[in-house]
């Protein structure tokens, strides 16, 4: 006989992650996402960063060995004949972001463009973050462009017939035992 531990099994939060056994890593210890099914629009100038309202997510690491894999799609629509692109940004710096050259915008992926306006993009990805924190981390999403007005979850036209579809945009971050 076992005291404590009725036939449902142990209360939540009784074992926390440092009770585990070292050698576990790779373990999925908590799970945070952010859910927009709103739309969101945004007239932009060139090279410069928005925040995405409701593409952002905070979590807060139980040890700085662990890492964050955050995972994130969003539907874009942007204006016929501008292209644009996204950025995953945790607290005010950039990652998962391509490299220097010239004047380039470095972020997350290097083009969408949409060729009608009542076309949409999908754009999805992952990254396996490595903060070295046990502070809170927020993450989010932001949109850049070389101009123009830009939309989240509709396209440019924002037809509403029956012939067209509404999309949402998530982002997901899990923290992962080292």
């Amino acid at each position: 006989t076992v005291s404590g531990i009725s036939a449902g099994g142990l209360p939540d939060g009784i074992i926390q992650s440092a009770d585990l056994a070292t050698g576990v890593g790779g373990k999925v210890l908590q799970v945070v996402s952010a859910h927009k099914s709103d739309t969101f629009s945004q007239s932009t100038s060139a090279g410069v960063f928005y925040d995405i309202t409701g593409l952002s997510a905070s979590i807060t690491p139980a040890s700085s060995s662990n890492k964050i894999l955050v995972l994130f799609n969003i539907n874009a629509g942007f204006t016929t004949g501008w292209r644009g692109s996204f950025r995953l940004v945790r607290g005010s710096t950039g990652i998962n972001i391509g490299d220097a050259s010239g004047s380039v915008n470095r972020a997350t992926f290097s083009a969408v463009f949409t060729g009608s306006s009542s076309q949409t993009e999908q754009v999805s990805s992952n990254f396996l973050d490595s903060p070295s924190s046990t502070s809170s981390l927020t993450y989010k999403l932001q949109l850049v462009t070389e101009g123009g007005t830009h939309y989240i979850n509709r396209s440019n036209a924002d037809n509403t017939s029956s012939t067209y579809f509404a999309g949402a945009s998530n982002l997901t971050l899990m923290e992962v035992a080292a």
